[in-house]
């Protein structure tokens, strides 16, 4: 249940940041990194493992 805690506060963090990125151009490096398919894929494969971490640590511990 912490796990699921934790990794829905990072998805929301990180929708916001790329929220923020997107509206705001003022840091071009930052934006340009964030748009490159390979590190968007890594950051939403990381939050896809915590999310299942949290369903089975929720679920083991039933």
């Amino acid at each position: 249940n912490l796990i699921s805690e934790i990794s829905s506060k990072c998805l929301h963090n990180l929708l916001l940041s790329e929220e923020t990125i997107h509206q705001n151009n003022e840091s071009p490096f930052i934006s340009t990194h964030m748009r490159s398919p390979k590190v968007r894929e890594f950051l939403y494969s990381i939050l896809f493992l915590l999310l299942v971490a949290g369903y089975l640590a929720s679920y083991l511990s039933l």
